[in-house]
């Protein structure tokens, strides 16, 4: 019996030993939630505050230098993600998890000894380029090797997500606020004055960077560690009727089609582009926003994200619920239409701290982690799913950064400065909205289709 887009649903392919009530999770689906948790924790104890530190490390005011610092982490993503997705496919999944989270482990241990700006740049560089390994194969890795839905999977990662940032990041800001190098614990300063010959200058001077570098260093063994008690991808190795089928193609000398509505995946691969342009773009800019434009403390700053985390781990676990195509794409287009509201409120109100926050710390991530994650799964072939997660994830990247861009080089040129964001991501948004009304048209046109065809 084949489902909505010509695929067997996943739950009728998998021929459980054991039913298992709803609330359950499996060993497997345990140990990957936790890894990505601690990765998750890691990630909270470095991005929000990249921006900032490399903007000290340069002394350089312009927005465009600000975008271009941040988005360099999500240019190395895109260039590797794909690659590795191609990799994945053939040879598992598992293997190139592990390699992104020791990359991000080794990332953050090594910054802690560079001593130019420029040698933190090529080690953010070179870093996430093997870091990239992870990030859409991680996804792929989660949906093949537990029973459940992948709608379902994938809800419950970015609620991990959610809750890694929930608790990491009043830590984060705690650190950031009362530790500087004029007051920190005495055996710190010992230590750091004792390695500043080995360690970056940059830590000597600020504390606060040092413990947070060294917790992430900590998150990411953790999360490795973890991964590796993980069995690999069980759901393909249980799926026989899926593995016959397979064979039975490949014997005829055909291949395995990588989508079965190409149309459909391409809308799908722009929609994301424009999503991630839209809530990607400025999130480049939002702790420099908040924290220097409008003089928010850091843990005024954590406020906000205690709020969107809070709300990410809540609305997580119910989208995860929802798993009809057609239910996911009318998701998307809500979701982006309130990402209308958000921006259109927040340019009306550029100066207004907590009117901003509160307006800003609706979750918008979840449309591309949960949703279009899911929508790109229906819509390629299950062995494929690791390169077509990691062409996916690289268009959403190249959405971020080409915006992290172009809002630098407007405000630099704007006499109104960073406001201008606010407009120009309001017209992305208003796209990604525009093209996910198309996706449901399109996708009840061939339904009907399908209907008249039975």
């Amino acid at each position: 019996m084949t489902g909505e887009n010509g695929f067997v649903p996943e739950n009728e392919v998998v021929q459980e030993k054991k039913k298992f009530p709803k609330l359950n999770f499996s060993r497997n689906e345990i140990l990957i939630l936790a890894s990505f948790f601690f990765l998750g924790f890691s990630t909270a104890m470095f991005a929000p505050y990249a921006p900032v530190w490399l903007k000290e490390f340069f002394g350089v005011e312009t927005y465009f230098v600000i975008g271009f610092v941040g988005a360099i982490p999500s240019f190395a993503i895109a260039f590797g993600t794909w690659i590795w997705g191609i990799f994945a496919d053939k040879f598992g999944k598992k293997p190139f998890v592990l390699l992104g989270i020791g990359a991000s482990g080794l990332m953050y241990f090594a910054l802690m000894f560079v001593q130019t700006p420029v040698a933190f740049l090529i080690g953010i560089l070179v870093g996430n380029i093997f870091i990239s390994a992870q990030t859409a194969n991680f996804y792929a890795y989660a949906t093949l090797s537990t029973t459940k839905k992948k709608e379902t999977i994938l809800g419950e990662i970015s609620a991990c997500f959610s809750l890694a940032w929930l608790i990491s990041s009043p830590l984060a800001a705690t650190i950031q606020d009362n530790i500087t190098s004029s007051n920190q614990p005495e055996f710190l300063k010992q230590i750091l004055e004792s390695a500043s010959g080995i360690l970056s200058s940059q830590l000597v001077e600020n504390p606060a960077m040092a413990i947070q570098l060294f917790i992430a260093v900590i998150a990411c063994t953790i999360s490795f560690t973890i991964i590796i008690f993980a069995k690999n991808d069980k759901l393909i190795e249980e799926t026989k009727e899926v593995e016959k089928n397979v064979e039975l193609k490949e014997n005829n000398g055909t291949t395995v089609k990588f989508s079965k509505n190409l149309p459909i995946f391409i809308l799908i691969l722009i929609i994301g582009f424009f999503q991630q342009a839209s809530s990607g773009g400025f999130w480049a800019y939002s702790s420099y926003y908040f924290v220097e434009e409008l003089g928010a403390l850091w843990v005024q700053y954590s406020y906000y994200l205690i709020i969107v985390t809070t709300i990410g781990f809540i609305l997580s676990i119910i989208f995860s619920r929802v798993t009809k195509s057609k239910n996911v794409i009318l998701m998307v287009i809500v979701m982006t239409f309130l990402q209308i509201f958000i921006y259109v409120t927040m340019s009306l109100n550029p100066e207004n701290l907590w009117l901003n926050l509160i307006v800003y710390s609706v979750p918008m991530y979840m449309v591309f982690s949960i949703f279009l994650y899911s929508l790109v799964g229906t819509y390629t072939e299950r062995k494929r799913r690791a390169t077509a997660f990691g062409i996916f994830n690289t268009v959403g990247l190249l959405g971020s950064v080409s915006s992290s861009l172009i809002l630098g080089l407007s405000a630099d040129a704007s006499s109104i400065g960073i406001r201008i964001m606010f407009y120009i991501v309001t017209g992305f948004s208003v796209t990604a909205f525009l093209l996910s009304i198309l996706l449901m048209f399109i996708f009840r046109k061939n339904q009907k289709n399908r209907e008249k065809v039975k």
